[in-house]
């Protein structure tokens, strides 16, 4: 029997919340060297990164990557292990996709934006030397890919979790998208990349 991983109460929520708040204080001090300035639909400013022209500094921060199809419980174990002092963060795309009442609501024409901004937060994490989770979906090595060469670039180390639990998603992804994600999923190791 699996084990059911998720707290209870309101518990979640405030380990979401303050994920959230810490990812909110990483972006406000970002202060990498930028190539192009863009604004987008939403009149968000965005920046495109040259990692050519940034100068990493070494750091021993950590990186833990996340895996597994929507209802796995990736979500769930980011935010218990930030609230057991496991990691310092969490991220993951859909923390964009919160709308002003704070519900989830997935927008495929902003999914690219939103893994930016999943990606520029994980970077400053890293930079400072935190521990921090990115806990997208994953499911085959070039999903990850770059977060893994970041986080080497870095100095940080990288860990993989895979999770195969299937509590059921909470975003309504439909049954057959779900067994299309469990057929392309790759099961990889850090030795892959």
């Amino acid at each position: 029997m699996k084990e059911d991983i998720r707290p209870q109460s309101g518990s979640y929520y405030r380990a979401i919340d303050k994920a959230n708040k810490a990812s909110k204080n990483i972006i406000k001090s970002l202060n990498a060297r930028r190539n192009k300035k863009v604004i987008d639909k939403w009149g968000a400013v965005n920046y495109h990164w040259n990692m050519t022209a940034i100068k990493l500094e070494k750091n021993h921060g950590k990186l833990i990557i996340i895996t597994g199809i929507p209802g796995a419980g990736k979500s769930t174990l980011a935010a218990k292990m930030v609230a057991q002092g496991q990691a310092d963060c969490f991220f993951e795309a859909d923390q964009w996709m919160i709308d002003n009442s704070g519900n989830y609501l997935f927008q495929q024409d902003k999914l690219k934006y939103c893994h930016e901004k999943c990606f520029r937060s994980v970077y400053d994490a890293l930079r400072k030397g935190l521990t921090a989770i990115q806990s997208n979906t994953n499911l085959q090595p070039w999903e990850c890919k770059k977060y893994v060469e970041l986080a080497r670039s870095l100095g940080a180390d990288v860990e993989i979790i895979h999770l195969h639990s299937e509590y059921g998603s909470i975003h309504g992804v439909p049954a057959q998208k779900l067994k299309e994600m469990k057929e392309r999923r790759v099961e990889f190791k850090i030795e892959d990349f």
